[in-house]
């Protein structure tokens, strides 16, 4: 009998590494499928709905929320604060969706701590530094200074990836979505997520 409890599927990765793709494939793929809704104190965009895309706090909010332990894991990027909120994980694992995060190292391995079987790390990340560099520059989002941040801030993530569960490089879009896929399909046949005994005492009397 397989366990009813929803999964957390945490996708880590430079800022261009097509993230954004791979989520689509995935929200194609399984029906129970739903974005996390981190905590931020960096301003909305004009086309971000508070509660949708973000819950947009000021920085006393957050760093209340800090002191009270109401995160399971945040961080600062880019002088803005950005976090997880613990009711947001476990109203996941209770009613039994599969959450989905993109966060940053140190948070998948906060996460992976508490949650353990219940939770899967993916690294996604380009073929290259300078594929990268190319992404970013195709966007036309970044001045200078913030393009340069965002490539330092991919080396040093880069060192981490021996940490994830499994990594995609995500050099062709039908490819990689459909590794991303595979990838959560078989996470979700691991036998930590099934009642194995009562499956086995089921299996025998029958």
């Amino acid at each position: 009998m397989k366990n009813k409890k929803g999964a957390i599927i945490i996708l880590t990765g430079p800022s261009g590494a097509g993230k954004t793709t791979l989520c689509d494939a995935l929200f194609k793929s399984f029906t129970n499928l739903r974005f996390s809704v981190s905590c931020t104190t960096r301003p909305a965009r004009d086309d971000e709905i508070d509660g949708i895309h973000y819950q947009f706090l000021s920085k006393e909010q957050f760093q209340e929320g800090i002191a009270r332990g109401d995160f399971v894991e945040y961080a600062e990027v880019h002088g803005n604060f950005y976090g997880t909120l613990k009711t947001e994980l476990q109203t996941g694992i209770d009613v039994g969706w599969l959450t989905l995060l993109d966060i940053d190292v140190q948070g998948q391995i906060n996460i992976k701590k508490l949650y353990g079987d219940y939770a899967v790390s993916i690294f996604v990340t380009t073929p290259s530094y300078k594929d990268l560099e190319r992404r970013l520059l195709m966007r036309g989002t970044e001045d200078i200074n913030s393009l340069q941040e965002r490539l330092q801030s991919a080396a040093l993530e880069m060192k981490q990836i021996p940490l994830f569960d499994y990594l995609i490089i995500n050099d062709d879009k039908e490819r990689a979505s459909n590794e991303i896929v595979s990838v959560v399909r078989a996470f979700l046949c691991t036998i930590p997520r099934y009642d194995v005994q009562g499956f086995i005492n089921n299996w025998a009397q029958h």
